[in-house]
């Protein structure tokens, strides 16, 4: 009975794991934005945000709530950062006096998002 219960447990850990790993992670932080930010077409208002993103593989989608209201979303490349971030940090780029979110690092994680035209230039 041991010969197959052994092999058997083997196959159920191996389909748990590729499962977890299939399904991706997901991340939640509080995000303040000091100005009025362009993410996907989308105006979001200067204000606190509550920001989920989830990722898989390469991809995320990130999105931004009020309460339950989801204020705008936008999907993006992941990035590799080198260290953790200690607080959570956007990156803005600014064209013709509109300010467009470029990058998110949350709080406590390795991985940023890159969205838009800096989605190319992010070596990903």
């Amino acid at each position: 009975m041991n010969r197959f219960l052994a092999p058997f447990t083997m196959l159920v850990l191996a389909i748990t794991m590729s499962i977890s790993a299939l399904a991706g992670t997901i991340k939640k932080d509080t995000v303040t934005l000091s100005q009025d930010v362009q993410l996907n077409g989308t105006t979001i208002p200067a204000g606190d945000y509550k920001v989920t993103c989830e990722t898989n593989g390469t991809t995320a989608q990130v999105k931004f709530m009020q309460g339950k209201k989801e204020v705008a979303s936008a999907t993006g490349h992941t990035k590799e950062l080198g260290q953790k971030m200690p607080t959570a940090r956007v990156l803005l780029t600014n064209s013709g006096g509109v300010a467009s979110l470029q990058e998110l690092d949350l709080t406590g994680t390795t991985t940023g998002v890159v969205f838009g035209s800096a989605m190319a230039n992010s070596g990903e």
